[in-house]
């Protein structure tokens, strides 16, 4: 299905490849999980929210914080397969296909990334004892940076990558 087309989307995005990294090797992320199974932590609930085990999945999909930002953007006949795609299809569909998911189809490829990589980086702020909590939501602090162009990577246009 998705992954047929696994080697189209890496290129669109430098960090699409590192968390397509992440999504096949969940012990290269330092989730609580991981950290409790290294013997680093005894407490291996989520940082957030510290209901559950917190591994990847929980951090960038399943999280309560994190299910209230998709559920305001991930279209409702869609809903059910955003949460229930294994994490590397998940990653693949929302770059290649997003057109399941939601409605704003143009701006949703260069999004994506930027709002895991906000969500991520709310998380270990928190874990390092910084304020997390910022004024601005993870999609709103994420459009700003695309609209900066902090980590830009290569260009969505052909034209402009030949």
């Amino acid at each position: 299905m998705v992954a047929s087309r696994q080697t189209s989307w890496l290129s669109l995005h430098p960090y699409l490849l590192y968390l397509g990294a992440l999504a096949g090797d969940p012990e290269i992320v330092l989730t609580n999980v991981e950290r409790g199974r290294r013997r680093l932590t005894q407490d291996c609930n989520c940082t957030i929210c510290d209901v559950i085990e917190e591994d990847l999945d929980h951090i960038l999909r399943r999280c309560p914080s994190t299910l209230s930002l998709w559920s305001s953007l991930v279209k409702t006949n869609g809903w059910n397969e955003f949460l229930s795609l294994p994490m590397k299809d998940w990653l693949l569909a929302n770059i290649v296909l997003p057109i399941k998911f939601v409605s704003d189809t143009l701006c949703w490829p260069l999004l994506f990334p930027y709002m895991l990589w906000n969500i991520w980086k709310r998380r270990n702020d928190k874990v390092v004892g910084a304020d997390y909590k910022r004024q601005e939501s993870v999609y709103v602090h994420s459009a700003r940076m695309i609209e900066m162009g902090v980590m830009r990577g290569p260009s969505l246009h052909y034209a402009d990558n030949n």
